[in-house]
């Protein structure tokens, strides 16, 4: 008894399975299959450009398909296999909902898509043109750097709408160093608009798609910069100090950069400077040797101490009268003169009031009121001396 129950469970486990493979196999019924990522594909875009105008933003550039069909037929289905087309050969500028076109294999039916249609940006067409610029990746503590580089063609012209356009920071073409040799290399790179941020810029079109970038991989050195300045600040002001870098960073041939102690950098003349400023440094290298990007732009700043500033209070009685003409008196009008004295600390600390003279010059003049600048004399040289009120009226009489 026991033995013919075994036998009835195999039995029907056999059954089962050979019913399985029937309907699977022959009867194959109808199922469905969620096909993500599906790319919208936009069609009659030239028809845009021959307006003058360009996509400047696509609210959804991907949708989700559910397609229904035999099950041999949907288990081999892909996104590639399915068109989502968008037609914006119709639009003007401004923003547009454009109806999505779905085709799908004879066999196979689309059931359901995520989004029917999407909102197209068209705006005015413009062209711009751009340095291309290497970027190369993978120089993070190494000691080998990219040299000799050149890029063909040296310029690219940009066209898209005028916000996107508009938004590109630069134009870039990415270049992994690891395929740089220790001679001439030269690799072709597709150039990328990218903005302030590093990000891509999309609906863009390029005159040149791609680059050709020649480099060859370096050895680099930090080696001591030696500053080479000539001339001295301005005689009134006190200079702080020179700030630059200590050390510079080289790139060139193995052989060559080894025997490198030290570089000296071009003259800079700082004869005359009054206020804190900055040089650019230029360096003198020797053959085939440049400058490693951790070095670039390197300046010089010379920096100036900051200066003392002092106010003296002054009365018109302490004006002097030059060159009064015989017979005759003044009388100055009552005022506060105020004197600012701008110089290097050492000099305004301990400045005192009859250090600096002030008067007015009565040259030529005669009866009446007459409105005169306030001079000053003095000994010691300051930045700036300035007066308020600059002017003052003084009346001439008759004694």
């Amino acid at each position: 008894m026991l033995n013919n129950n075994k036998v009835n469970v195999v039995l029907s486990l056999l059954i089962a399975v050979s019913l399985w493979f029937y309907v699977v196999g022959q009867v194959n019924p109808n199922t469905t299959k969620k096909i993500t990522d599906v790319p919208i594909i936009i069609v009659n875009e030239e028809v845009l450009d021959q307006e003058g105008l360009a996509i400047a933003e696509i609210d959804q550039e991907k949708v989700d398909v559910v397609v229904e069909g035999s099950r041999n037929t949907i288990k081999n289905i892909k996104a590639t296999d399915i068109n989502i087309t968008a037609d914006v050969g119709n639009l003007k500028e401004g923003e547009h909902s454009v109806t999505l076109s779905v085709s799908v294999p004879g066999n196979v039916t689309a059931k359901k898509v995520s989004i029917k249609s999407i909102v197209v940006k068209v705006e005015e067409k413009v062209t711009k043109e751009f340095s291309i610029e290497p970027q190369f990746s993978g120089l993070e503590n190494s000691d080998t750097e990219p040299g000799r580089i050149s890029v063909k063609p040296e310029t690219v012209k940009v066209s898209g709408a005028i916000s996107s356009v508009n938004k590109i920071n630069k134009v870039i073409a990415n270049v992994d160093t690891e395929k740089i040799q220790d001679v001439d290399t030269t690799l072709k790179v597709r150039v990328e608009a990218i903005g302030e941020d590093g990000s891509g810029i999309g609906h863009l079109t390029y005159s040149e798609k791609w680059a050709e970038i020649q480099a060859t991989l370096m050895k680099v050195k930090t080696v001591p910069l030696e500053l080479i300045t000539t001339g001295k600040v301005d005689e009134l002001v006190e200079l702080e100090k020179l700030e630059f870098p200590n050390t510079i960073t080289i790139k060139g041939p193995k052989n060559q950069v080894k025997d490198i102690e030290k570089i000296t950098t071009e003259e800079i003349d700082i004869e005359g400077v009054a206020v804190t400023t900055s040089f650019p440094i230029v360096v003198n290298l020797p053959k085939d040797i440049e400058i490693a990007s951790s070095s670039k732009k390197m300046e010089l700043k010379v920096k100036i101490k900051e200066q003392g500033k002092k106010q003296l209070i002054y009365d018109s009685s302490d004006i002097q009268i030059n060159n009064l003409a015989a017979g005759f008196k003044t009388k100055i009008e009552g005022k506060e003169i105020a004197i600012t004295l701008v110089g290097a600390p050492g000099q305004i600390e301990d400045f005192s009031k009859d250090e600096l003279l002030l008067f007015v010059d009565l040259s030529g003049k005669t009866l009446g009121e007459v409105s005169l600048p306030i001079r000053y004399t003095m000994e010691k040289k300051l930045q700036k001396v300035t007066i308020v009120p600059e002017n003052i009226i003084v009346t001439i009489e008759e004694e």
